[in-house]
């Protein structure tokens, strides 16, 4: 019998888990090809690589039926615009003010952030920026 926590009765939590897990090996080998260097746990890319695995599960990740997470809970496909995971990018920051002070930085594209609307993730020496605006 399948007991309650059960890896057989939790099986969609499973499916999910395999599918987030297959695209963190796919962008950490991604990483390792492009640049030579191996994103292991212990490196200060795992987290981002992890998060952005799970944006990529749940918007564009087709399941059985056909049919994205994000389609399935809003009714409408993801039209956010993506770079590639550990592109170097420009980005804008809005919060700057004055016309002769530059806007436009370089940083490092990590993701999509899902608790905000959508804006792009860019890590800087600083630390990192979430922005609307990114140009290649």
């Amino acid at each position: 019998p399948l007991g309650v926590g059960s890896h057989q009765s939790i099986g969609g939590a499973e499916k999910m888990h395999d599918a987030v897990a297959s695209f963190v090996r796919t962008l950490c080998e991604f990483l390792l090809n492009k640049t030579g260097v191996e994103i292991d746990p212990r490196h200060k890319l795992f987290p981002w690589v992890i998060m952005h695995a799970t944006y990529l599960v749940g918007h564009w990740h087709q399941r059985r039926e056909g049919l994205t997470a994000y389609r399935a809970l809003t009714g409408r496909d993801c039209d956010h615009a993506l770079c590639i995971f550990g592109e170097t990018v420009h980005f804008k920051d809005d919060e700057i003010a004055g016309k002769s002070k530059a806007k436009w930085f370089k940083g490092v594209w990590v993701g999509i952030d899902q608790r905000n609307t959508g804006g792009h993730i860019v890590l800087t020496t600083g630390g990192y920026e979430i922005c609307r605006s990114v140009s290649r």
